[in-house]
């Protein structure tokens, strides 16, 4: 007894030193813990980390057995005490030095991420960058960066802002340089970013290299108080007579509703007939969501208002109806179709789900993501801050689109079948289904991609020869006006016409090993070979080298089957190099399957009033070739409340 009395006083007082020397001197991840009430803290002294599995057990020298622990608060406080235990020891007794932040962080995003991908840690700089594309604000010169995909050392733009840096001159395809003098191949993409930003009214000298022109061009770009659109284009389409407006909407940030709002108001402004729109097409695919406010906002400008818009529930945060608080701007004679694919996640899946279920106007496109998740953003200390999921949301008939059950972690997740999902009406009495996302109400499957294709794409050879083309007018333009710094425009109604398509069939030719080796095959062909090298088997090499040149064939081929869809892709690379985002926006649009089908919809009235009225009692199918069945009654359901969600 007397000696396990001495060994007692020895641990406490080793304790005590060790407690005085952390208040000396606290490590960083001490004071991150810092936030947590003071009844979740503890020294942790002595405590033992026996297995890391499902259960963590405490060692004798606490006195207290895991299965003693009476409330989840006391739980709480030793697993704390554990973490902070073991981090302490870590640093200062493994055998090499450890970078205790990155551990940390490793840490606590190991546990986030067992829970859903959604919920996550952001650190100082995931936090700035989380901050910026919700407030859709920040200091800076307007410019999108990023990785050249055909060499991973260069940075290249990839887009210049309409209003900032596109009139500055600089335009995507640009090679950056040197920024205020400084190396950008030394700098690397995050600090490049960081030197790009500031404070407004100061600003940056930034030399990049344009494909066709020797040397380099230097610009001096003025940092200013930049916004991120979330209406990256908005046009009336086709005949100015037919009064169709065209809505792209990116992203779902602070200002995404007054933007909508702008834009329809500047589309009826368009029409020289004082109705107005005759019909807006709502473009939200691509856009993976945002901020939940931001898709209340934006469904209040196409519905009435007092429409429920969504609701939510969590265990924590309780149950909240969202109601359209505004007058709409669209008009109620306005048709409305919104454009959505597999793309469309969250808040855009709130806004396609409000208009299907409120029966406001027509879904064309493909199948959302489905998304049904609300999470929340708490700040945290040290300019750091925890996204987490709160709740679920369900849209005006009572549905969660959810697609994906987390209920088990990250590990033991389930994607609900088309035979689980529930069947909800809308308010007229139209089916729709919850689990899995929203459905079209005509469904436009996207063109699938040749293998040719995905090649071109993955091999950059769209961008190469759209570099090529780029440099050939910027050179013809320097050499015309040598004195005078142009910038090259394309020519008027430009398109891909059969020489150019020829041309770039020649060049991928001419560089045939690097653009047209189907990754698979070649793979595979080359490890044959080598198989076959080493095992001397001269007649299978030789067969396998006309089977090479018979897949050659086969390429040259497929530049003729999948002529329509490669030339859409080379001129959209092409126009990339010369026009702001929302003119190329909008020239893509000749070439969209699902833009035109939602245009033939909003043209024929009775078959929009059609796709709107719900079908007979029996028939559950909402592909757009039932609309021809029988019509029954209309079938009323009231919107849900919170006290209705389940």
């Amino acid at each position: 007894e007397k000696k396990e009395d001495a060994r007692g006083d020895a641990e406490r007082k080793s304790d005590e030193e060790r407690g005085a020397r952390a208040g000396r001197a606290r490590p960083w991840w001490r004071k991150a813990l810092g936030f947590l009430p003071p009844f979740l803290l503890g020294s942790g002294a002595g405590a033992v980390l026996v297995c890391v599995t499902a259960v963590m057990m405490i060692s004798a020298d606490e006195g207290v057995a895991l299965g003693e622990l009476t409330s989840a608060e006391e739980m709480l406080k030793q697993e704390v005490g554990l973490f902070e235990s073991i981090l302490q020891d870590i640093q200062t007794g493994y055998v090499d030095s450890v970078d205790t932040r990155k551990l940390f962080e490793k840490g606590i995003n190991a546990m986030l991420s067992s829970l859903d991908p959604y919920t996550q840690f952001e650190n100082l700089n995931s936090a700035k960058e989380l901050t910026m594309k919700t407030s859709g604000l920040y200091g800076g010169v307007g410019l999108g960066i990023g990785i050249d995909v055909r060499d991973e050392k260069r940075i290249m733009v990839l887009n210049a802002f309409e209003g900032y840096a596109y009139e500055v001159g600089l335009r995507p395809g640009d090679q950056l340089v040197a920024v205020d003098g400084e190396s950008a191949l030394e700098l690397g993409l995050e600090r490049t970013t960081a030197k790009l930003r500031g404070e407004p009214g100061t600003s940056v000298t930034l030399e990049v290299s344009r494909p066709g022109l020797d040397g380099t061009l230097s610009f001096e770009l003025p940092r200013r108080r930049i916004m991120i659109h979330d209406v990256s284009a908005a046009a009336l389409i086709g005949d100015p007579a037919d009064r169709i407006g065209y809505i792209k909407l990116q992203s779902f940030a602070r200002h995404a509703g007054r933007e909508v709002r702008n834009a329809i108001e500047l589309l009826n402004a368009a029409c020289k007939d004082e109705r107005g729109l005759a019909a807006l097409i709502l473009d939200l695919r691509g856009n993976p969501g945002g901020l939940l406010d931001g898709a209340v906002e934006v469904s209040g400008q196409v519905l009435p208002k007092g429409s429920p818009v969504v609701a939510t529930k969590g265990r924590a945060m309780g149950s909240e109806l969202y109601l359209s608080d505004d007058i709409p701007t669209l008009r109620p004679t306005t048709a409305l179709a919104v454009l959505v694919n597999g793309q469309s996640a969250s808040a855009s899946e709130i806004v396609a789900g409000a208009i299907q279920d409120l029966d406001a106007g027509v879904i064309v496109g493909a199948r959302t993501f489905g998304k049904g998740l609300v999470q929340n953003i708490q700040a945290l200390p040290y300019d750091t801050a925890l996204r987490y999921t709160v709740g679920r949301y369900y849209t005006p008939s009572g549905r969660c689109i959810q697609a994906i059950d987390y209920k088990e972690g990250t590990e033991h997740t389930r994607r609900f079948e088309d035979s689980q999902r529930k069947v909800f009406r809308t308010r007229t009495g139209r089916v729709v289904r919850d689990a899995g996302g929203i459905d079209p109400d005509v469904l436009v499957a996207p063109e699938r991609m040749s293998d040719l294709e995905a090649s071109l794409l993955t091999s950059g050879a769209f961008i190469d020869f759209a570099d090529v083309y780029a440099g050939r007018l910027h050179k013809q333009l320097a050499e015309e006006f040598p004195n005078a710094r142009l910038i090259s425009r394309l020519p008027r109604n430009f398109t891909v016409d059969d020489a150019m398509y020829n041309e770039f069939r020649d060049f991928v030719h001419t560089n045939r090993a690097k653009y047209e080796a189907h990754p698979t095959f070649e793979n595979t062909m080359s490890e044959l070979g080598k198989m076959l090298g080493a095992s001397g088997y001269e007649r299978a090499q030789a067969q396998l080298q006309q089977l090479r040149e018979a897949s050659a064939a086969d390429v040259d081929d497929d530049f003729n089957k999948h002529a329509a869809s490669i030339r859409r892709e080379l001129e959209h690379f092409v126009r990339t190099r010369f026009e702001p985002q929302s003119q190329w926006i909008l020239a893509d649009l000749k070439h969209d399957i699902q833009f035109r089908r939602a245009v033939e919809v909003l043209s024929n009235r009775a078959l929009y009033t059609q796709l709107l009225t719900p079908a007979s009692a029996d028939d559950s199918n909402l592909a757009v070739a039932t609309t021809n069945s029988k019509r029954s009654a209309l079938y009323n359901r009231s919107m849900i409340f919170p006290s209705d969600l389940h």
